[in-house]
């Protein structure tokens, strides 16, 4: 059976990205309280692999594949798909004018169940 790939490509209305191989996956097993004037992201762990399942109620963290530059007259937004927002999963991240760089992408897993899997390097899959 092959994989479609629904991904990395123009669409209408933007892009489709694609989110590297590594992840950064936040854990709380100390019920650690974050404060951002002091972020410590200790409580954190490196996962490598083309599939990424986020535990329950935490985020996970991976940059882009692509880079972009951004130009001075516009601004850009991130955003998950709806098959992404079904499953749970939140991803916003907001592009500034003259920005350049890798995006680095934050999956919020809002469910009480582990998610549905994040591919790396070919987005969503059927």
């Amino acid at each position: 059976m092959a994989i479609k790939i629904v991904s990395y490509r123009h669409v209408g209305y933007g892009y489709d990205i694609r989110c590297s191989r590594e992840f950064k996956i936040f854990t709380n097993i100390n019920s650690t309280i974050v404060d951002p004037r002091r972020f410590d992201a200790g409580p954190s762990s490196i996962f490598v692999g083309d599939v990424c399942i986020i535990p329950p109620q935490l985020v996970a963290l991976a940059r882009t594949v692509e880079y972009f530059r951004i130009p001075r007259t516009c601004s850009r937004f991130v955003s998950e798909n709806r098959r992404m927002r079904a499953c749970g999963i939140i991803v916003t991240t907001p592009l500034e004018p003259e920005w350049e760089g890798f995006v680095t992408l934050e999956f919020s897993n809002t469910t009480p169940l582990p998610a549905e899997k994040i591919y790396a390097n070919g987005g969503w899959r059927r």
